[in-house]
């Protein structure tokens, strides 16, 4: 659905989402602020630098073509990493030719940042453009090992940051043409439909994002600790005598601890636009929320929140897909693993799978999370025995 109006035809469909991505994905000038000042303090040692401008061996070079993951999806070539492996012999010159090239030159060949993207729902009944994400079929997020990350970071934002942190300027040209993005190929029933020209963002799967990720992500969090020690955002204490705590971050996902006060409010607001203005990177307002203590003042609390533009934090929120806070019926809070295992045992149906051989693995991995004998010992149901 497109302005309201129902659409059939897949080229004007396909148009749709191209044009929807490719203003996502535009670039936007920024500029360095005095803020960044923060980052002169820290930086790596002459010694990594060194090691981090070393050409690769060929025997780096293979170990690393024989640790990616074989059964990935090939690129926009056809070319999945199984080939390689199996035809090593044959292929291993020109591999070893073009990982040189580029090291020496700074050259990398246009297609190999070249990706094609499929269209993930966000919800049970997808109706537009919005309802949709893009999600490479290379991307890293559920791959064993690798930690969830967004692959949003901004590239200028990035490599300013490698400047600030005095890594060698030959490194960070190696990295700005490993991770420039040429175009991404939209699939639609299996077909490519059109082209997005990105011109900035980290493209999904890339193997540099999650480290990246962190680089860029650091700023916002010593531009917080600046703040807490410049005594203009407080932190957060479990004990008189222990560490203070300002911030917790994982991926894009973060809680700011802070006094509840007008004053505080407004130092956030200011920190996380220096940081947005800069790296070009955006706060979802809409998705973040505030939750005060109990027995906060309404009206101070209505305040704050009309400062940051937030609403209220249910009871209910969850965070990393557990729950923040406990309900006063301890049935209620364990609904959600109850759906959990409730949706295993559907998808067992819907394959086909064996029930007695499922709940054995579900066992096995839940088990890990009931630290009392007694508990463990009773968590199998349904006549299931362990071997």
């Amino acid at each position: 659905m497109y302005d309201g109006n129902w659409e059939r035809n897949p080229n004007s469909i396909a148009n749709w989402f191209i044009e929807r991505f490719n203003n996502t994905y535009i670039d936007e000038k920024t500029a360095a602020l005095p803020a960044l000042r923060c980052l002169d303090e820290c930086g790596i040692s002459v010694q990594d630098n060194e090691h981090l401008k070393a050409f690769p061996t060929k025997k780096e070079i293979e170990m690393c073509v024989r640790s990616m993951g074989q059964e990935r999806a090939p690129g926009p070539d056809g070319m999945s990493t199984s080939f390689y492996l199996q035809h090593w012999a044959t292929v291993k010159r020109d591999v070893f030719d073009m990982v040189t090239h580029f090291f020496r030159n700074f050259e990398l060949s246009q297609c190999i940042n070249n990706t094609n993207i499929v269209l993930i729902p966000k919800k049970e009944f997808p109706s537009g453009v919005n309802d949709y994400r893009p999600i490479a079929l290379s991307q890293t997020t559920l791959v064993k090992g690798r930690l969830i990350a967004q692959n949003t970071a901004i590239q200028k934002e990035i490599i300013h940051s490698m400047g600030k942190n005095r890594f060698d300027e030959v490194f960070i040209r190696w990295v700005n043409k490993c991770i420039e993005l040429k175009r991404m190929g939209l699939l639609l029933d299996g077909d490519v439909q059109g082209v997005i020209s990105p011109t900035c963002g980290l493209r999904q799967g890339d193997p540099l994002s999650p480290a990246l990720f962190i680089i860029a992500v650091d700023v916002l969090s010593k531009l917080l600790m600046a703040k807490n020690e410049e005594g203009k955002i407080a932190s957060f204490k479990f004990t008189r005598g222990g560490p203070t705590i300002t911030h917790l971050m994982f991926a894009d996902d973060i809680i700011l601890f802070g006094k509840a006060s007008v004053k505080e409010a407004k130092s956030f607001l200011n920190c996380l636009k220096e940081y947005c203005a800069w790296s070009g990177q955006a706060v979802n307002y809409q998705k973040s929320t505030v939750h005060f203590t109990q027995g906060f003042l309404s009206k101070k609390a209505e305040d704050i929140m009309n400062i940051l533009g937030m609403k209220r934090m249910k009871k209910d929120s969850m965070y990393l897909g557990l729950q923040l806070f406990r309900s006063l019926r301890r049935s209620k809070d364990l609904n959600l693993l109850v759906d959990k295992v409730m949706q295993r045992v559907k998808s067992w149906k819907t394959r086909l799978l064996s029930v007695d051989r499922g709940f054995r693995q579900l066992i096995k991995y839940y088990k890990g999370f009931l630290v009392s004998k007694k508990l463990r010992e009773g968590f199998s149901w349904l006549g299931v025995n362990e071997p």
